[in-house]
C-alpha cells in the first residue's frame, strides 16, 4: 500500500530474514551456518517470490557497482522484482517523460534482464521510434541482440536484453549475474544514453 510520502511492502518475515542472512554470508564467501540452516536458506530462496528476493539481490548489485565505482548510481534496493536508474524523471517540465534503466528478475520461468524503458508521456511511442529507427546500428554498437518491444502498454515501450539461462534464486551465481547486468548498463550508457539526450524538446534533464 502507499501513502503520499512513503511506500510499504508486505513481506514474509522469515523469508526476508533468511535472504539477508544468506546475502551477508555471500559477501565475504564465508558461511557460519550449520548444514541444516544453510539448507533452510536455500529452500527459502527456492520457494520465495521475486519481490522478497529483490532486497538482497539488488543490494548485492549496488554493492558490486559501488566497489567498482561504476556510474550511474541505481536507486536504493528494496523488496521489488525491478531496480531502476532514471535518465529522465517525469515532471511537468518534460511532459511527464519517464525514461530509465530497469533491471528485472523473474522466478517463474527464471530470467534476469536489463531494459531501457520509455513510459508515461503522451508521445512516448514516437520517442521510442526515433531511437528504434537505428536499431541495426545500435545492436552492432552495443554488441548484443536486443528486443525492441514497442507495445508494452499504451504508454510504455522497452529495449531489452533477457537471459533465460540465469536463475536469480541461485545465490552462487549472483556475482556472475550482477557483473553481466553491470556490463549491459555500461554498453547502454555508451550507445543509448547519447541518443536519449538528443531526443527532441522538451529538454531532458539527465540525472548523474
Amino acid at each position: 500500500m502507499k501513502s503520499s510520502r512513503r511506500e510499504f511492502f508486505e513481506l514474509d518475515v522469515e523469508q526476508a530474514r533468511e535472504a539477508l542472512f544468506r546475502l551477508s554470508n555471500g559477501r565475504d564467501g564465508k558461511s557460519t551456518s550449520t548444514p541444516s540452516t544453510s539448507a533452510q536458506s536455500e529452500k527459502a530462496f527456492s520457494n520465495t517470490n521475486a519481490s522478497v528476493l529483490g532486497l538482497p539481490y539488488w543490494s548485492r548489485f549496488n554493492a558490486l557497482r559501488a566497489e567498482q565505482k561504476s556510474l550511474p548510481r541505481f536507486e536504493n534496493a528494496g523488496p521489488r522484482f525491478f531496480h531502476r536508474h532514471f535518465l529522465v524523471t517525469p515532471s511537468k517540465g518534460n511532459r511527464n517523460r519517464n525514461i530509465h534503466y530497469e533491471g528485472r528478475i523473474r522466478i517463474n520461468s527464471p530470467q534476469v534482464s536489463m531494459r531501457l524503458i520509455f513510459k508515461t508521456a503522451d508521445n512516448i511511442k514516437e520517442l521510442f521510434d526515433l531511437v528504434a529507427q537505428d536499431h541495426d546500428i545500435i545492436e552492432q554498437e552495443v554488441g548484443l541482440s536486443l528486443l525492441w518491444l514497442r507495445d508494452r502498454g499504451r504508454y510504455e515501450s522497452h529495449i531489452a536484453v533477457e537471459r533465460d539461462d540465469l536463475d536469480p534464486r541461485d545465490v552462487g551465481e549472483w556475482d556472475h549475474q550482477h557483473s553481466w547486468l553491470s556490463e549491459v548498463v555500461s554498453r547502454f550508457e555508451k550507445v543509448l544514453r547519447p541518443r536519449v539526450v538528443k531526443l527532441p524538446p522538451p529538454l531532458l534533464e539527465l540525472t548523474s
